[in-house]
C-alpha cells in the first residue's frame, strides 16, 4: 500500500519497450551506484538493448518534483531532508539541502517500508509527483549520510552512532 511510481525491473528488451511506450521514463541499476538517467531513443536501439542481457535495470516513470531523502534506524525516522536541484539525480549536484519534518503519515510509511524489508538501517527516496504526493523510489542499504548532515545539520552520525552502540551491549 505504499505509494510508488511505476516501475520495471527487467533484462527483457521488448518489456522496456512496452513500459517506455508514450511517457518519459528513467533507468538506474538495480544494485550499485550508477547515476539516474532518463531513457531516451539512443538507448531503446538493438545494441543497448542487448546489454539488457548481463543485468537486469530499474526502470521507472520519470517523477519532476520535489526530492526527500529520509533515514530511518532501527524503525524511527531520525531525519529528513528536502534536496533542491535541477539535475535528474541529484547525488552531487545538490544545489540546496534543508531538513524538513514529515507530516506523520509519511514517516509511519518510511518505517513501515524499513520493517517490511527487514532493513534496520536505510536512506530512502521520495520524490513528489505531479498530484502532489510523495511517492517511494527506493531504499538504500548503505546509504551515504556525512553530506547531508554537514549541508543540512542532520545528526545522522549521532543517531548510527547511538544504534550500533545500543545493539553491542555497551
Amino acid at each position: 500500500g505504499l505509494p510508488v511510481p511505476e516501475t520495471l525491473w527487467t533484462n527483457d528488451p521488448e518489456r522496456v519497450k512496452s513500459f517506455a511506450a508514450g511517457r518519459r521514463v528513467v533507468y538506474k541499476p538495480v544494485a550499485g551506484g550508477a547515476a539516474t538517467r532518463e531513457l531516451g531513443p539512443e538507448d531503446l536501439t538493438e545494441d543497448r538493448l542487448r546489454a539488457l542481457s548481463g543485468a537486469p535495470v530499474t526502470f521507472q516513470e520519470l517523477l519532476e518534483g520535489e526530492n526527500v531523502r529520509v533515514y530511518v534506524i532501527d524503525g524511527e525516522v531520525v531525519a529528513a531532508v528536502r534536496v533542491t536541484s535541477e539535475a535528474l539525480d541529484y547525488r552531487q549536484n545538490e544545489d540546496v539541502m534543508e531538513r524538513i519534518d514529515l507530516p506523520p503519515e509519511i514517516a509511519e510509511q518510511c518505517a513501515t517500508a524499513a520493517e517490511l524489508l527487514e532493513m534496520r538501517w536505510t536512506g530512502i527516496d521520495l520524490k513528489r509527483g505531479g498530484d502532489g504526493r510523495l511517492r517511494f523510489l527506493e531504499l538504500n542499504s548503505s546509504p551515504m549520510f556525512l553530506g547531508f548532515d554537514r549541508n543540512a545539520g542532520t545528526g545522522i552520525l549521532d543517531a548510527l552512532v547511538a544504534a550500533l552502540a545500543s545493539h553491542s551491549g555497551a
